[in-house]
């Protein structure tokens, strides 16, 4: 019976809702249902090695590169089927007070519970040993808000909830993987035109995160910040925020007399959205600063040249884009462009961490379709053009260009957990070109599918076939087109 677990959650938060609702008629309480369905179908090929090894049998011969044997799967091509399923409650209590809960399940097709591929299918609602909090179903958001505290416009947020700022650089959600929410409390004043908003968050807490419980445990993981945005001109359409963000790193390896690392980022957004109406030009642009001290205990391999405990931080990262749209018909054209610049650690063995560090920003397609890179030491650059029909249909082409932004600091694959571009080697990283149609059928259902091809550059050449590097090999190409196919089906209510 235990395989219907989220069948039989779904139908309590159903009529529990449905209850609420008949319960409160009277009383002007509202109880509503939301949810998302989204399965993904994704095709990757030489997306690990670039080297199209099925051209050459004689090179499949068990190298190990980004954690994979070689002669596993030869030339590195596979497909998977990632899920996320969410179900959530939200309800008004009246008194200015309402309640939110949304539980998830995510993985892959195939996958074990925790959506691995360490073992066969995991029947979604479990499989008769395990209840359903142990077969991949977890708590997504859970908080409850107070608005107008004593009359005034303060809300408060306490609980799991999402957190996000202006074009999530730096806090976002992650919707198109599987979400990212923080436990803690959210206060914010907001007026017609401007609001503030500040937060504290627990990331990590080390009293039962560590090997043995102990409440007594000195220091967690937490992040805290305050954010003001100011809606300026006509229809509000000009946009002004600042912010300051502070993030503590610690571990339960830490002794009491070591450093933890402390970041302090501060930053501002500047925009201007066009009518929707009207053909025009819109842009955004971000700048953020980092400063405060690295843990040389956490990050050792960033303390080479220097016995202190740790050392100080200045960082900085500057994101840009705009476009102009214009109407022909039934048809919207948009040509657009980007440009990040993320510092790198320019010499690895001074007292100085240069690197900027991205916190909780979206990956999904903010430097590529592909998602190989997060902004830490990069230059990126992007043209392109979208059209829109009917509506309903668009089709987006963009060309990006990266490089490093420091020769000496490395670059790590954001989807492969493993070094692209070892210190040392060439600035170049490589060019992508992606193509993405989406179709909005309904409000409620859509359907994309998208193609990015990525052409490696010296830098990533360089690092996989050069056999004094821990990922090279001599026998590899490193220098072929990899390419990753997305296709998605979605509903949400």
């Amino acid at each position: 019976m235990k395989k219907l677990g989220l069948i039989a959650l779904g139908a309590v938060l159903l009529a529990a809702a449905g209850g609420f609702a008949q319960a409160a008629t009277d009383e002007g309480k509202r109880f509503t249902i939301h949810g998302e369905v989204s399965f993904r179908g994704e095709v990757w090929n030489n997306m690990f090695d670039f080297t199209d090894s099925a051209d050459d049998p004689t090179t499949c011969d068990g190298t190990v590169f980004g954690g994979f044997s070689q002669g596993d799967h030869c030339n590195d091509s596979f497909d998977v089927f990632p899920f996320r399923v969410r179900l959530a409650a939200h309800g008004d209590l009246g008194h200015d007070i309402s309640v939110h809960g949304e539980f998830q399940s995510h993985g892959i097709a195939g996958g074990g519970p925790d959506g691995t591929l360490s073992e066969p299918t995991n029947p979604f609602f479990g499989d008769g040993s395990e209840d359903v909090f142990n077969s991949g179903v977890s708590l997504y958001q859970g908080w409850v808000k107070i608005t107008d505290v004593g009359s005034t416009v303060l809300d408060l947020t306490f609980g799991r909830q999402e957190i996000q700022f202006d074009n999530s650089l730096l806090y976002g959600n992650e919707e198109f993987y599987n979400g990212r929410s923080f436990d803690g409390v959210m206060a914010g004043w907001d007026w017609d035109s401007w609001g503030i908003h500040g937060f504290w968050a627990r990331i990590t807490d080390f009293s039962v995160a560590g090997p043995t419980l102990d409440p007594f445990t000195d220091g967690d993981n937490e992040a805290a910040g305050a954010h003001a945005m100011f809606d300026l001109g006509r229809d509000g359409r000009h946009h002004v925020s600042g912010y300051v963000f502070y993030n503590e790193e610690n571990s339960v390896a830490l002794a009491a007399s070591d450093d933890m690392t402390q970041l302090y980022t501060f930053g501002g957004v500047w925009g201007w959205d066009r009518d929707p109406k009207e053909s025009g030009w819109d842009f955004s642009g971000e700048l953020a600063l980092q400063f405060g001290d690295w843990s040389c205990e956490l990050n050792p391999t960033s303390c080479t040249g220097t016995s202190d405990e740790s050392i100080s931080v200045s960082s900085w990262v500057v994101e840009g884009w705009g476009g102009y749209t214009w109407h022909a018909a039934n048809m919207e054209n948009r040509v657009h462009g980007y440009l990040l610049m993320a510092s790198g650690d320019e010499d690895p063995n001074d007292d100085k961490w240069e690197a900027f560090e991205p916190l909780y920003g979206d990956v999904h397609d903010r430097l590529g379709y592909a998602d190989l890179f997060v902004p830490h030491n990069l230059i990126a650059l992007s043209g392109g053009w979208t059209g829109t029909f009917h509506e309903k249909h668009s089709i987006e082409a963009s060309l990006w260009m990266f490089e490093r932004a420091e020769e000496d600091d490395s670059v790590d694959s954001t989807v492969g957990g493993f070094t692209l571009a070892e210190a040392g080697t060439d600035k170049e990283l490589g060019n992508e070109l992606d193509v993405v149609y989406n179709y909005d059928m309904t409000a409620n259902f859509a359907f994309l599918a998208g193609i990015a091809m990525f052409d490696p550059g010296d830098g990533i050449t360089q690092t996989i076939t050069d056999p004094a590097f821990p990922n090279g090999d001599p026998d590899a190409d490193g220098d072929e087109i990899g390419w990753r196919i997305i296709t998605r089906a979605r509903a949400r209510w």
